[in-house]
């Protein structure tokens, strides 16, 4: 008896383990999808609505490319940013001439035709029913399917790609971007191309929001519209501003306090009808403290407007 009760112990360590490495994995894709849509709304002044759109198009792309091209998770990421980058970059062009509400309306229609491609194009994304098989990435003699493993190797890829957007937002072109969101009018009089550098920061974000989507696909090996709906973008919209607009350092926290602190519902005995709905409740809790008390976000520069 002694032996079932030692050897029951140990599963339950190692499931709780195997849980909480995915947990933090998550959330350091995040991270890399909250910073991205930062650099739009925090540094340009660019609400859009359509970032779990981009976050789709980068997770589909690598993994058709995997599952039925056959190439490898080395081959497929890259061109999951570069055909999300690209994606991105086209699309802003038209959405550009548009101002203010007129602008989020657009990009929320956008969000609305891409999930219907992930749901209804089923031969190539398998619609409702998944795409699945998509591989993780191995290393010369070490393969990343244990949890832990996949951490470290997502939070290695997310911290580069960390410092790449902080180059940027620290560089000249940086504070042309903040430029344009404190007073676009200026910058065009100091002969600022401004609807170029939109683009730019369009295509950068799209770019991340992919490698995003590629991390998240491996991750899960297994993916379906559902996971990049409307509601996943307004997720990603509430963590750039419990994070704080116009600061990446916000964009850490906000992806840590949305994706690791409503799992915490899941050990305080609430049933599991009731968990998904308390979690809502939760992140309007705190989206109204914010309004109220800080609306520059825990570790922003910039309130929303």
């Amino acid at each position: 008896m002694g032996c079932l009760a030692e050897g029951s112990l140990d599963g339950r360590r190692e499931a709780l383990e195997t849980y909480l490495a995915y947990v933090l994995t998550l959330a350091t894709i995040f991270v890399v999808l909250v910073a991205s849509l930062n650099l739009l709304m925090g540094y340009t002044n660019l609400l859009s609505l359509a970032h779990a759109a981009y976050f789709g198009v980068g997770a589909y792309v690598a993994g058709v490319a995997m599952v039925q091209l056959g190439l490898s998770f080395w081959l497929a990421t890259p061109l999951a940013i570069a055909g999300t980058g690209v994606l991105a970059a086209l699309l802003s062009i038209p959405l550009l001439r548009l101002k203010d509400d007129y602008f989020i309306i657009a990009t929320l229609g956008m969000q609305f035709i891409f999930f219907e491609v992930f749901y209804n194009w089923v031969p190539v994304t398998q619609g409702p029913f998944g795409l699945h098989g998509i591989r993780r990435p191995d290393l010369p003699g070490l393969s990343l399917r244990p949890e832990g493993l996949y951490l470290v190797f997502s939070i290695v890829v997310t911290a580069l790609l960390f410092v790449t957007l902080l180059r940027l937002v620290n560089s000249p072109v940086g504070r042309i971007l903040k430029g344009i969101r404190e007073d676009e009018l200026m910058t065009r009089l100091l002969g600022k191309h401004v609807d170029a550098y939109k683009v730019l920061a369009w295509a950068v974000a799209g770019a991340m929001a992919g490698a995003a989507g590629a991390l998240y696909g491996s991750l899960l090996t297994n993916i379906d519209p559902s996971s990049f709906d409307i509601q996943t973008s307004v997720l990603v919209f509430l963590m750039v501003v419990v994070g704080g607009p116009g600061s990446l350092w916000g964009s850490i926290a906000g992806a840590l306090v949305l994706a690791v602190l409503p799992e915490a519902l899941r050990f305080v005995g609430i049933p599991s009808q009731l968990a998904p709905h308390l979690r809502v409740m939760l992140y309007g809790f705190i989206l109204m403290l914010l309004m109220v008390y800080r609306r520059q976000g825990l570790i922003g520069e910039h309130q929303v407007a």
